[in-house]
């Protein structure tokens, strides 16, 4: 059978056509008429460390559950999306399955997620930042639950930033650099440094390019309004943040090939070649073992009118094909009780997402010294940014920014034409 387009299987799910998808339920769940006992499928990707998490999670969730069994379908991350699409479209999906949360739009959006509401208590959704919560929500309803995240901060050289004379940098969230304060240790860095180093270096290419909102939202701006049914883009908000992009490259600030479809900063990092970038948290580990010639440490992105951050990090959700809908909720929601959630973040040196463990010291198996700068870096995560993030065909907007931030700051596209493309693209995705 051949694979249609996300955006036909969008359109066929969304309208009468989702019995084409849903109509046999088949899923992958079988085993006892008992609803809460039989098999259930649930397809992810993930690391060593991620996997490792998972099977002592679900073991703990068997020995629990007499007659339950949940068997992971561990899948490459580049082959998620068209393995569980397939599986959908043949009417075979998984009972569940791990998805990033700017896919998460897509899927909700065509009918093939179950409303949890329905099998969680009322208040369960208060547990999680609210920015996290909104992640997950479609229509005010939630259809999956915010397992993990990871945001980016400022990883910087300490070696570098002594030798420019730079002393303390800010501790508390609330003691972040301004941008103007920002730009000022970027151009002292730039002016400390011999060779060919720089500055500053943004993560920011190509799948990664939606982190250029963090600026946007910081400085007040927005990709959409409240509810993500209309373009608010085209701003002075955004225009002041382009400008601030200009003034990195203009001024020698960043490096030219760390623009979008430039190289990847953390790469980059441990040559030494660049002082400080905006990093992932999930990239600790690699960085701790890449680095190895200095030490570094990491601050908290820049703030303007506001703070922001990046909505990074995967939801759980379960499929209408499924045919166990109340023991799939039963095991999301013993997935991200306090305890296993605590347990995976600690593994796999991810955030949490619960208020109850944002407020605590996680104990992260790598660099536990820095990680609480990301943790708290996190609560920066708005509602508006996710709902703006998580519409349905959000791969088309990023693809949007790829392109014309590209084409404003290494070539001479206007910052009105740059804009005003990105809107066309943002309205083409929620335009009815």
């Amino acid at each position: 059978m051949n694979q249609l387009t996300r955006r036909q299987f969008l359109a066929a799910a969304g309208g009468t056509g989702a019995a084409l998808w849903l109509g046999a339920c088949g899923g992958g769940s079988s085993g006892s008429s008992d609803p809460m006992k039989g098999t259930l499928e649930f397809v992810t990707w993930g690391g060593p460390a991620e996997i490792k998490a998972f099977e002592a999670i679900i073991s703990d969730f068997e020995d629990q559950n007499p007659g339950a069994r949940i068997r992971l379908q561990e899948t490459p991350f580049n082959e998620v999306r068209q393995t569980v699409d397939s599986s959908l479209e043949a009417e075979q999906g998984p009972d569940l399955f791990r998805v990033t949360y700017t896919d998460f739009g897509f899927y909700a959006a065509s009918n093939v997620l179950i409303d949890l509401s329905e099998y969680l208590p009322s208040d369960f959704s208060n547990v999680f930042t609210e920015g996290l919560r909104a992640a997950v929500e479609f229509e005010g309803a939630p259809y999956g639950v915010p397992h993990h995240t990871d945001v980016s901060a400022i990883v910087y050289n300490k070696d570098l930033f002594q030798a420019a004379g730079i002393g303390a940098l800010p501790d508390r969230l609330e003691d972040a650099w301004s941008w103007d304060e920002f730009l000022d240790v970027s151009r002292r860095l730039r002016d400390a440094q011999t060779g060919n180093r720089t500055a500053f270096g943004m993560n920011w290419q190509l799948a990664g390019a939606f982190r250029w909102l963090n600026w946007l939202y910081a400085a007040g701006g927005s990709l959409y309004n409240s509810d993500a049914t209309r373009t608010t883009v085209d701003s002075p908000e955004a225009r002041k943040t382009l400008d601030m992009f200009k003034t990195w490259f203009e001024e020698d600030l960043c490096p030219d090939n760390t623009s979008l479809k430039g190289s990847y900063v953390d790469l980059i990092f441990p040559a030494q070649t660049i002082a400080m970038i905006s990093a992932g948290s999930f990239l600790v580990p690699t960085l701790e073992a890449d680095i190895t010639r200095f030490e570094y440490g990491t601050t908290y992105l820049p703030q303007d009118v506001g703070m922001s951050t990046d909505l990074g990090g995967n939801a759980v959700v379960a499929t209408q094909q499924t045919e166990k809908p109340e023991l799939a909720a039963k095991f999301l929601e013993f997935l991200v009780n306090q305890k296993n959630m605590k347990r995976f973040c600690e593994a796999t040196n991810l955030l949490p997402t619960r208020n109850d463990l944002v407020e605590q010291k996680l104990d992260y198996e790598i660099r536990p010294d820095i990680m609480p700068v990301f943790v708290d870096q996190s609560t920066t995560i708005t509602p508006a940014y996710t709902r703006a993030v998580t519409v349905p065909d959000f791969t088309q907007v990023n693809n949007a920014f790829v392109d014309q931030l590209e084409s404003f700051i290494v070539g001479d596209q206007s910052p009105e034409a740059t804009l005003g493309n990105i809107a066309q693209e943002a309205t083409d995705v929620v335009r009815d």
